[in-house]
């Protein structure tokens, strides 16, 4: 993993040169994925070239998210901005009559990268993406959720992230931390695969697309199939703009 990990630095201090940009922006949601992301910016750029975005909703964000993007910001020296989308969302949310937990991430998933856009326009800066394969195959289809200029992470799986996280020093309590969507306080991404963490998952996503057939007839049968209907799903829909021809 160091070898990749010393490649990863090298890419994202490349594209940064490339770009003539001032840093890079993170969305620091206080989970593994954007603690790992944003460590790795700052290993590769240096903390002055590296800022994170925090966007929270009363009532929505799980207060100990934000406890731990604060705090791990401040023990990197990065500039950390904290932005309240409450009265925001509350508007939006005004226009339908209700709205399931799903409906509420994607709404929130998509408004992080319009407000984060803003920013780094503002100030010169580039959006690196926190996402995974694993999640890029599971949630790939949610557009717009991921919308960024660089996303570091996209060949890696849930697991190898952890693994990163444990060989640049992010702090063991944010690599232990049950996996969560940031945006909807209590929901888990277990509670969206029947209860199994990605221990499972990812084995049965990397099974999935190398067509080990026999590894799979082995693995819960309804896990399965809902890993490879979703897979379907996002290959599907990353289709989308279709253009004329």
């Amino acid at each position: 993993m160091k070898e990749e990990i010393g490649s990863l630095k090298r890419w994202l201090a490349f594209q940064l040169e490339r770009f003539g940009s001032n840093g890079y922006l993170v969305c620091m949601s206080g989970g593994l994925d954007s603690a790992t992301a944003l460590k790795l910016s700052v290993d590769s750029v240096g903390k002055d070239k590296t800022f994170a975005l925090t966007c929270i909703v009363e009532g929505i964000s799980d207060p100990a998210d934000m406890v731990h993007a604060k705090e791990f910001c401040r023990q990197l020296g990065v500039e950390h901005f904290i932005l309240d989308m409450t009265r925001f969302f509350e508007s939006y949310r005004s226009l339908f009559q209700d709205m399931s937990p799903l409906q509420v991430h994607t709404c929130m998933a998509r408004l992080r990268p319009v407000i984060a856009y803003s920013l780094a326009d503002k100030w010169g800066l580039k959006i690196m993406g926190t996402g995974n394969k694993s999640e890029n195959v599971l949630q790939g289809w949610l557009h717009m959720t991921n919308a960024s200029d660089v996303i570091p992470f996209v060949q890696f799986y849930k697991l190898e992230i952890r693994e990163i996280a444990k060989e640049i020093g992010v702090p063991a309590h944010l690599i232990d931390k049950e996996p969560n969507d940031s945006m909807v306080n209590g929901v888990k991404d277990r509670d969206l695969y029947f209860g199994y963490g990605y221990e499972f998952i990812d084995p049965i996503i990397q099974a999935l697309e190398e067509g080990d057939v026999s590894y799979l007839d082995t693995q819960d049968r309804k896990l399965v199939a809902l890993l490879a209907h979703q897979r379907r799903r996002t290959r599907l829909d990353t289709e989308f703009p279709i253009f004329i021809r």
